[in-house]
């Protein structure tokens, strides 16, 4: 099972990188917060473009989702304002431009550029060496599940075609049915 990063290893971390004065310390941000906020998959940010933003509806669209048929992705007013900054401070040749680039301004950052990023800032930031970049969605899964208690709305806003899937993600040592049946049922 994929370990979880907590709240506040993602605030240590998003804190690191905007310090750093590293020339991709807007773009890392953007990423590892984009993670962080809506849940997605590394695939699925990688391969957005700048047009998949929708700054007024507050909406990613998801034009490479795994077996989904999920095509948005709702994003809170946190992630709006880091996405805001991070691309008022990029060039832009057109919207359809990589939203994530990598060497250059017209190509994808890839998935071994981000593991290597972010290796870098989790020594950088000393939060915990085992963290994945899937560790993201999982602590997105769990925080949502703690805060509404609705594994369907996990379920769906992860983007899963199975709900057998997002167990995996809520389902934890802290579940105890017993006491569960105890509580409902007591005497």
């Amino acid at each position: 099972m994929t370990v979880s990063i907590s709240q506040s290893e993602i605030r240590t971390l998003l804190d690191t990188i905007s310090k750093s004065g590293d020339p991709f310390s807007k773009r890392d941000k953007t990423l590892f917060a984009l993670y962080a906020f809506t849940g997605i998959r590394k695939s699925e940010a990688l391969l957005l473009r700048i047009s998949d933003y929708d700054r007024d509806s507050k909406l990613l669209h998801l034009p490479y989702v795994k077996r989904s048929s999920k095509k948005f992705q709702v994003i809170p007013s946190i992630l709006t304002i880091i996405l805001d900054d991070y691309l008022k401070n990029t060039l832009i040749i057109d919207l359809s431009s990589p939203l994530f680039t990598g060497n250059s301004c017209n190509r994808f950052l890839t998935s071994r550029q981000v593991s290597y990023r972010f290796d870098k800032w989790k020594t950088i930031s000393g939060i915990r060496r085992n963290l994945t970049i899937h560790s993201f969605r999982a602590a997105y899964a769990s925080l949502l599940y703690q805060k509404t208690k609705n594994p369907l709305l996990v379920s769906y806003a992860l983007g899963h075609s199975s709900f057998n899937t997002t167990k995996d993600y809520i389902l934890d040592d802290s579940f105890d049915f017993r006491s569960t049946i105890e509580k409902i049922f007591a005497i």
